[in-house]
């Protein structure tokens, strides 16, 4: 595969500082046709439909990618899949794009996909609350703590670290876990 580089646009100087110690690339310009989809995005998040989405092709049109797109250097789509979606349907070859380094392992890809899009406005509460237990559990958090297991991710962490490192309340995600105990049924009805 191939990209464009094109090095900081103008206006985005700062606008990507280092971010827990970690240095991110530039932005630069990728072709459409190397970027993929996470294969679990879909299980997580919905996709924008209807007239919200058509709107936002049409903000897209007129102003471009105003957030560039995060991937991992084997070019999976980390967030941004929207932005992608509305590029593609909209004919755009080049879309901006920041490479993260570090997203070399599978689990830390899942895991930034996750919490970088936790709390969308569009998701519905269940798959929120999937999107939570699958975060504690590459977390190492399961049943109130796993202290035996090796987990390299987070180490030992707390219900209220996640909470505070997804942007939620305790009480939300106590809510939403008590989603993923409901029937399939009821699930089904809340979605």
């Amino acid at each position: 595969w191939s990209y464009h580089m094109v090095g900081r646009q103008k206006g985005w100087e700062g606008a990507w500082p280092e971010r827990e110690g970690k240095q991110l690339s530039r932005i630069i310009h990728l072709s459409i046709d190397v970027l993929k989809v996470h294969p679990r995005n879909i299980e997580f998040f919905d996709d924008i439909d209807g007239e919200t989405y058509e709107m936002f092709k049409k903000s897209i049109k007129k102003d471009g990618i105003l957030t560039p797109l995060t991937v991992a250097p084997d070019m999976t789509i980390i967030s941004g899949h929207q932005r992608y979606k509305a590029c593609k349907d909209l004919g755009i070859e080049l879309v901006p794009s920041i490479i993260r380094e570090d997203l070399t392992d599978e689990k830390d890809k899942l895991k930034t996909l996750l919490a970088a899009n936790f709390g969308r406005l569009r998701n519905n509460p269940v798959k929120q609350g999937k999107v939570f237990a699958e975060y504690e559990k590459l977390c190492g958090v399961q049943h109130g703590g796993d202290r035996k297991s090796n987990q390299k991710n987070c180490g030992l962490i707390t219900q209220e670290e996640i909470a505070e490192q997804l942007g939620v309340s305790t009480q939300t995600i106590r809510n939403l876990k008590k989603l993923q105990t409901l029937s399939p049924e009821l699930q089904q009805m809340i979605e």
